[in-house]
């Protein structure tokens, strides 16, 4: 069911396991690190309505991404601290725990009825999603919101280049070139009792709540990125 127009061709099931009894519907964010235009979050919103159940909005915090350093991690937790707030101001819960994506997304969805995850190409992202499909023991639906187009609709096999790709993306550019309706929460956030729950406004404050990252991210690191801080004000 897609009750937020979502174009089909964004949407994925990832495996064959059946909606389960639970408290909520979890919306696993992962790639989509944002409150606004994020069809995974409406997928989850309209999913969660379907089933009168709240919805939790899970991120799993990992120490070792590839190639990330500290200045990456400060930038994504400003910006996650912002996201954070919006979402608990709309209604929904959002919960934040330090581990492998994948092992947090799998933990939460033990009480979940589904989860609603959003799409990463990268290696390690397929990784994550591909172990929580098998693992999770309820439905998982993918949803694509970071390209325009997706993909798999503009091409079904492995271009050779660029250039072979562009034409094939831009003569389906328009079908997508759709606004995103907001789903209206129905059933608001529940009282969590998931660690490191956080809807904090401030990132010091917030990072706090975060099995204590500011030990783990020193305080220099926020002088290296002077000028440059994430969320929607990134940049300023």
């Amino acid at each position: 069911m897609n009750k937020a127009w979502i174009e089909p061709e964004r949407i994925v099931e990832l495996n064959e396991a059946p909606e389960r009894p639970g408290d909520y519907v979890l919306y696993w964010m992962q790639q989509s690190q944002r409150a606004q235009f994020n069809p995974a979050l409406e997928m989850a919103v309209a999913q969660a309505n379907r089933l009168a159940l709240p919805v939790v909005v899970g991120f799993g915090l990992t120490d070792g991404y590839p190639e990330a350093n500290a200045r990456h991690y400060t930038f994504m937790l400003e910006g996650l601290a912002e996201t954070a707030e919006a979402i608990d101001a709309r209604g929904l819960r959002f919960v934040i725990r330090r581990g492998g994506p994948d092992d947090v997304a799998i933990a939460l969805a033990q009480r979940a009825a589904l989860v609603v995850c959003d799409r990463g190409y990268l290696r390690p992202q397929r990784a994550w999603r591909t172990r929580v499909a098998a693992e999770a023991g309820r439905r998982l639906v993918q949803v694509e919101g970071d390209v325009v187009v997706p993909v798999g609709a503009a091409s079904a096999k492995h271009e050779i280049a660029a250039r072979t790709l562009r034409p094939k993306l831009a003569k389906r550019r328009d079908e997508f070139l759709t606004p995103l309706a907001k789903e209206r929460v129905r059933v608001v956030r529940i009282r969590s009792t998931c660690a490191a729950t956080s809807t904090s406004a401030t990132f010091p404050r917030w990072c706090a709540r975060c099995a204590s990252i500011t030990a783990w991210l020193p305080s220099p690191v926020c002088a290296a990125v002077i000028g440059r801080r994430g969320g929607t004000c990134a940049g300023s």
